[in-house]
């Protein structure tokens, strides 16, 4: 995560050897990384002086661009042709030389000044975090409506992030909760017998006859204790979960400081829809709490340190920085919407990129057995990248439509199918064509005739 929201940053050489020398950057250079100054010798230690390298190895006076020299070292950064074209900068990992003569480096996590805010839930008594958000699908047995259109907070989340110029981490960090069912049947005891309060409990208590207290039927509650009552039975105490909702992000420089802040800024009533009741959604901004500017900026790094270590925090009272949910409710958090719900631009944000990709395992041998015959497509690749060595085969019954290609001779008829089909083709009379897993063997015919599929 760290090294998608943190930007290198780009730094003139001396700017550089003063943040690398109070420890303001966030790569540490290896023994490999670093040599030693100020020798006539005109070539690297090679790797059979143990001892030159384990000090760090020695250059010579003259030194490549991609070397800066601190004091009696010389530390070796990425090259210019490091930097890639068809990806972003936070790709980087190594301080970076461009063809411009400055470096591109991650400032360290301590130095950033990010942005963010945190989602918390604040309920209107103290104990109605055990009541419900609006679920995300309603529940016949429930008297608690779901919202209108599920997914569409979370959709509104991932269309304003892919209109952010700076990166900015969305993160939903949650973990099982015990089951709080007795303290769920005392707190609805509690209300229907007019008790859910302090003062509800001082006044009761002066008008109870003989420290007994009468259970109401349900069908005599009025309708706000029978609400409140319905929105607990919503929670499923038995499983639920503790969840801390937070959105981060860093901006690259002074200029994209105020895009960022409006961007972070448009986030805060997203969940709004999500309020129940008696439990709400609140948002607060990471600067909102502090009077002075350095307590402002130590609350948003803490916060960024809790989103890089994905930490659960709790609290007390009526808002507390954590929400109490049940499965309906942390669906809206963390169910991907559809793409009929985003933008273009959501959609395509949503897509998970080629790395954090999980490799799909290969079908089972015996499903795999049935296209051995036909038509070659490639080389089944298995969860480790390994790929079998044979071919997998589309059988000539899945492969009814037939292409025929007629022309004089040398106009490139035995050439054409390879535009087809990579390896394999069939002769006008179905008989397969002989090829290695390396060459391919045309059908020799003088019509050019393709036949793929069934006689």
């Amino acid at each position: 995560i760290a090294s998608r929201l943190v930007q290198p940053v780009k730094f003139d050489r001396e700017t550089f050897v003063e943040h690398y020398e109070s420890g303001e950057l966030t790569y540490e250079f290896g023994p490999d990384e670093q040599y030693e100054s100020g020798t006539d010798d005109n070539s690297q230690a090679g790797p059979g002086d143990a001892e030159s390298v384990a000090d760090g190895g020695t250059v010579g006076d003259q030194f490549p661009d991609h070397f800066i020299e601190i004091g009696d070292t010389a530390l070796e950064l990425a090259p210019p042709d490091a930097i890639p074209e068809d990806e972003p900068l936070t790709t980087l990992a190594k301080p970076t030389v461009t063809s411009k003569e400055t470096i591109l480096a991650r400032p360290a996590i301590e130095t950033v000044s990010p942005l963010g805010v945190r989602w918390q839930g604040s309920a209107t008594r103290k104990q109605d975090w055990m009541t419900s958000l609006s679920p995300f699908t309603a529940d016949d047995e429930a008297d608690l409506s779901a919202i209108d259109q599920p997914g569409g907070a979370l959709a509104s989340l991932v269309d304003h992030l892919m209109e952010a110029t700076a990166p900015v981490a969305f993160q939903v960090v949650f973990q099982r909760r015990e089951s709080w069912q007795s303290d769920a049947d005392l707190r609805k005891e509690d209300v229907i017998d007019g008790r859910d309060t302090l003062a509800q409990e001082i006044i009761g208590s002066l008008f109870e006859l003989n420290g007994q207290s009468e259970s109401r039927d349900r069908n005599q509650l009025s309708d706000a204790v029978a609400k409140r009552v319905a929105a607990i039975e919503a929670k499923n105490p038995k499983r639920s979960f503790t969840a801390n909702i937070r959105a981060i992000g860093i901006p690259s420089g002074s200029d994209g400081r105020d895009d960022l802040d409006e961007r972070i800024q448009s986030l805060v009533p997203v969940f709004d829809p999500l309020d129940g009741p008696y439990y709400q959604v609140e948002a607060e901004r990471l600067r909102d709490s502090g009077f002075r500017a350095a307590t402002k900026e130590r609350n948003a790094r803490a916060a960024l340190q809790r989103l890089l270590d994905r930490e659960i925090t709790t609290g007390r009272g009526k808002t507390r920085p954590e929400f109490v949910l049940s499965g309906r409710e942390l669906a809206h958090f963390v169910l991907v919407p559809s793409s009929e719900q985003l933008t273009i631009e959501g959609a395509r944000g949503t897509r998970a990129e080629q790395q954090s990709r999980n490799p799909l395992p290969r079908p089972h041998q015996d499903l795999m057995n049935e296209f051995r015959d036909g038509m070659a497509i490639g080389y089944a690749l298995d969860d480790t990248g390994e790929a079998e060595d044979v071919p997998t085969q589309i059988p000539p019954r899945l492969l009814p439509t037939h292409y025929g290609r007629f022309g004089t001779t040398g106009s490139g008829k035995s050439k054409a199918p390879s535009t087809i089909c990579c390896r394999c083709t069939t002769t006008p009379r179905g008989r397969p064509s002989s090829s290695s897993r390396k060459t391919t063997t045309w059908p020799r015919t003088t019509c050019g005739l393709t036949h793929v599929g069934s006689e």
